[in-house]
C-alpha cells in the first residue's frame, strides 16, 4: 500500500473512536496536508494556531487559503515560546509584569485545546525529516497518547507530491525566501526569534517587523549583526555553529 493509503488507514483507525479531531494549523505545507487528509477521513475539524505577538499580517494571510477551502475556523493562542521570552528577556527587558506571567508549555496549549474544542485528539503536521530539534520533541512526548502524527514518516519531496496531486497551491512562506544580505532562506511558516524569522519580517513585511519590535526591541540586533559582519562571514559563523 502505498504511504498515502497508509496515512489514511492511520486516521481511520481513530476515525473510529471519534468523529472529530482538532489539527494545528499554521497555512503551511505540512498543516496543509494534515488537514486535507483529516478532511477525508473525519466528520468535524478544529484548528488551531500558536502565534508570536498576538498574532502577526503574514501569518494571517497564509492561513486563509486552508480556511476558505476547507470552511475552517482558526482558534489563536499564544506560542508557549513567546511567553517564554517575555518571562526571560530574550530580546526584551524583563519586567515585573512579565515576571508575573503564568508559566505557558505546549503541554499546556495542548490541553487547552482539547477543553475548548471538546475533542480527544491533535493531529499534527510534524515530521521526523524536520531535523535532530524535532525527533528530540517525538521522544519527549512520547508519552502524549492524544497528540497524532500522521505524516511523522513523510519526506518534504512526499509532502510536496500529495499537495500537487491534491491540487493544493503551495503556500508562500513554504517556498524559501532570501533572508536579505546573507543570502539564507527563511522555509517553513510561523514567526518567532530565530534569525531567519527576524529577518523575513525584516526584509519583507515592515509592518509586522514593527509590531514584533514592539514586544521584543531588541531583536533588531540579528539584523544589524547581519549587515554588520557581512553576508560571508556571517554565514560562515552560522555555519559553524550547525
Amino acid at each position: 500500500m502505498n504511504l498515502w493509503g497508509e496515512t489514511i488507514d492511520y486516521l481511520k483507525g481513530y476515525a473510529e473512536k471519534t468523529d472529530k479531531i482538532a489539527v494545528g494549523f499554521s497555512g503551511g505545507k505540512d498543516s496543509l496536508c494534515v488537514l486535507d487528509l483529516c478532511s477525508r477521513v473525519f466528520k468535524t475539524i478544529y484548528c488551531y494556531n500558536m502565534e508570536f505577538c498576538g498574532g502577526f499580517k503574514v501569518d494571517r494571510d497564509q492561513m486563509e487559503y486552508g480556511k476558505q477551502r476547507y470552511g475552517v475556523k482558526v482558534i489563536h493562542y499564544p506560542h508557549f515560546a513567546f511567553i517564554t521570552a517575555l518571562k526571560n528577556g530574550i530580546y526584551c527587558n524583563e519586567t515585573e509584569e512579565t515576571e508575573k506571567l503564568p508559566d505557558w508549555t505546549l503541554r499546556d496549549v495542548y490541553d487547552l485545546v482539547r477543553q475548548d474544542f471538546n475533542v480527544d485528539y491533535i493531529a499534527h503536521g510534524a515530521k521526523t525529516a524536520d531535523g535532530l530539534w524535532r525527533r528530540k520533541m517525538f521522544n519527549a512526548t512520547k508519552t502524549w497518547t492524544d497528540i497524532i502524527y500522521p505524516i511523522k514518516t513523510w519526506t518534504k519531496p512526499a509532502v510536496m507530491a500529495y499537495m500537487r496531486m491534491q491540487k493544493i497551491p503551495m503556500p508562500h512562506m513554504s517556498v524559501g525566501h532570501t533572508t536579505g544580505a546573507t543570502g539564507r532562506t527563511k522555509n517553513g511558516t510561523g514567526i518567532d526569534l530565530t534569525d531567519p524569522s527576524i529577518w523575513y519580517l525584516h526584509d519583507n513585511h515592515p509592518e509586522d517587523y514593527k509590531k514584533l519590535l514592539r514586544w521584543f526591541p531588541y531583536a533588531h540586533a540579528a539584523v544589524c549583526r547581519r549587515d554588520w559582519y557581512g553576508a560571508k562571514a556571517y554565514n560562515d559563523c552560522l555555519d559553524a555553529d550547525t
